[in-house]
C-alpha cells in the first residue's frame, strides 16, 4: 500500500454524523460513526508503513508521524465544511495540520504527575482536534471534564494563569494523584461527558477543552498497532 493510494482511505457513504453539546459551556463535539469505508487499511498502514517511537509531547505512549497524506486530504475534504459551521471557523483560506498515529502504552504507575490529570492541547480556540479510534470500546475512550474549583471546562489565554495557579496549589496541598488515567469524577475534576472508543468512530472537538484519554490499562497496553489502543490524531489550526 502506498501513501498515494487515496482510494484506500475513502470516507464511508454510510457514515453517520451527530453533534453533542458538552457541559455548561456547551462545547461542541462532533461524533462520526462508520467514518472510513475500509478502516482496516489505515490500521494496516500503521502496522506496516510506520515506525513508532517516543513522543515529542506528553502523549502517554508511542507515536508515528505523519498520517498518510491521502487520509488527511480525504478527511479535510469530508469534514472541513461541517467543522467550520459547527465551530464558527472560516472555511475559506488555508489551514495548518499536525498529524500522527498514537498508541497508548504507558502503564498507570509510569504516568507523570501531569499525565494523571485532564489536559488541554492549546488555549487557541481555532485549533480543532480530530481523534479517529482504530480500536474498540474495550480500550476505553475519551472523557471531558470540568475543573471543580474554577468551573473551567475549556481554556483561554485569559484563564491559563489562574487555572494553573489553582491546580498547582491543589497538588501541593493534596499530594500526588493516584496512578491512573483520568476518568470519572474525583475531588478536583468532574467528568461531564465520555465517548467510547468504538472502532472507526471519529470525534472532533476544540483543542482547548479539558479532556483525557480514558485508557483501559487492565486490557493490556500492547505495542502492536493491530491489538493496542491505536488512534489517528489530526490537529487543524484555522487562520
Amino acid at each position: 500500500m502506498s501513501d498515494d493510494m487515496t482510494g484506500e482511505f475513502r470516507v464511508s457513504a454510510r457514515r453517520a454524523i451527530r453533534t453533542l453539546r458538552v457541559g455548561r459551556e456547551a462545547s461542541p463535539v462532533i461524533v462520526v460513526d462508520d467514518y472510513l469505508a475500509e478502516p482496516r487499511a489505515l490500521v494496516d498502514f500503521a502496522a506496516t508503513h510506520t515506525r513508532f517511537g517516543a513522543p515529542k509531547n506528553w502523549y502517554p505512549g508511542l507515536r508515528a508521524e505523519p498520517l498518510p497524506k491521502a487520509y488527511v486530504v480525504e478527511t479535510l475534504g469530508a469534514l472541513h465544511r461541517v467543522i467550520g459551521e459547527t465551530f464558527e471557523l472560516p472555511v475559506a483560506g488555508s489551514v495548518h495540520t499536525n498529524t500522527y498515529f498514537g498508541l497508548a502504552t504507558t502503564a498507570p504507575a509510569d504516568l507523570l504527575p501531569l499525565q494523571r490529570l485532564p489536559h488541554f492541547d492549546t488555549p487557541n480556540p481555532r485549533q480543532i482536534a480530530l481523534l479517529h479510534y482504530l480500536c474498540d470500546a474495550a480500550h476505553g475512550g475519551t472523557s471531558f471534564f470540568r475543573h471543580r474549583a474554577t468551573g473551567y471546562e475549556s481554556m483561554s489565554e485569559e484563564r491559563v494563569r489562574s487555572y494553573f495557579d489553582c491546580v498547582e496549589r491543589e497538588l501541593r496541598e493534596g499530594g500526588p494523584r493516584p496512578a491512573r488515567y483520568a476518568s470519572g469524577d474525583d475531588d478536583l475534576f468532574e467528568e461531564i461527558a465520555r465517548i467510547d472508543a468504538t472502532f472507526n468512530r471519529l470525534i472532533v472537538y476544540r483543542s482547548c477543552v479539558l479532556h483525557s484519554a480514558d485508557v483501559n490499562a487492565a486490557l493490556g497496553l500492547s505495542r502492536d498497532p493491530r491489538a493496542g489502543r491505536l488512534t489517528a490524531n489530526t490537529f487543524i489550526s484555522y487562520r
